[in-house]
């Protein structure tokens, strides 16, 4: 899994479901690198029970595997919600589907998506 996250950003976004999700993550991927020393935090922060952001880096895949309270996610390759139980009919579908990039918000997004074919080799 490294590989394919070689020169990517990942990011998490949530509470924290999605910070124990992360940290997950961290601890399997962790396991595939022999050089423990090449894998740190970069702002020097603890892995667990941190409030704000935390970036991972593997420095060695030039990859990061991110967590966010907050909406600052911008340039992420992969961005994962795993906060489900805040994903209710009351908090979406009766307020309708949108998306903000930058300063312009698009109200009348639809959430049907046709997702790509992905060629066995590549998983």
């Amino acid at each position: 899994m490294l590989e394919k996250l070689r020169n990517k950003r990942v990011v998490f976004a949530g509470d924290s479901i999605s910070r124990n999700h992360r940290e997950s993550l961290l601890c399997m991927l962790s396991t595939a690198v022999s050089n423990k020393s090449s894998i740190y935090e970069v702002n020097g922060n603890p892995i667990t029970k941190h409030n704000g952001c935390l970036v991972f880096k593997y420095e060695d895949f030039n990859s990061t595997v991110e967590y966010f309270r907050s909406p600052r996610w911008t340039d992420a390759d992969l961005v994962i919600f795993s906060a489900g139980r805040w994903w209710t009919y009351e908090k979406t579908l009766r307020e309708g589907y949108y998306f903000q990039e930058g300063d312009k918000v698009q109200m009348n997004m639809s959430v049907k998506r046709r997702i790509p074919k992905i060629d066995q080799d590549d998983g």
